[in-house]
């Protein structure tokens, strides 16, 4: 290299050292700053990428949910119509329930009051005033001859002077 500065503006030696180093420090700061740029951009794009893989990801799930929640809509609807169809069995056993007692209340004497008549799935309950004991008698030699239900049950049995006989009777399924 050929030097045509004159000799009393040539730098000396402590600044010569100066601006090589200011020179290497702004190469190697320019290198730092170049390699930061190229990292930011790396990992932009593959943000970018990853992002574009979750939507992907999530579009996914929704259709999995959409297809969960019409199959849980399903079986809700096939819920409800099972206890609808358990509903009409039993109000058809309850119908066969009340041919039942009806053939057993038909022996009931004229004098004498039903007070009430309870129909559950497992058992029958009646509750008749007789009002004296020879229709007390009747009614229960008739009761031997029906063999509607498989067992019959005295729950209790009252006496009062103005009513007659109050008789509570539960009638077991076979």
């Amino acid at each position: 290299m050929i030097n045509l500065l004159p000799k009393e503006y040539t730098a000396t030696s402590g600044l010569g050292k100066y601006t090589r180093f200011i020179k290497q420090f702004t190469y190697l700061t320019l290198a730092l700053f170049l390699v930061t740029i190229l990292g930011s951009i790396s990992f932009l794009i593959l943000s970018a990428m990853e992002l574009k893989n979750l939507e992907a990801d999530i579009g996914s799930l929704k259709t999995q949910v959409e297809f969960q929640e019409a199959t849980e809509t399903r079986a809700v609807l096939l819920k409800d119509r099972l206890s609808k169809i358990k509903v009409l069995r039993q109000v058809s056993s309850s119908g066969d329930k009340l041919e039942k007692i009806s053939s057993i209340l038909s022996k009931v004497p004229a004098d004498s009051l039903i007070e009430e008549v309870n129909l559950d799935l497992q058992k029958t309950s009646v509750s008749i005033n007789f009002a004296s004991l020879q229709a007390l008698k009747n009614f229960f030699n008739d009761l031997t001859q029906v063999n509607s239900f498989g067992q019959v049950i005295m729950k209790s049995i009252s006496f009062a002077p103005e009513n007659g006989y109050l008789v509570s009777l539960m009638f077991e399924e076979k």
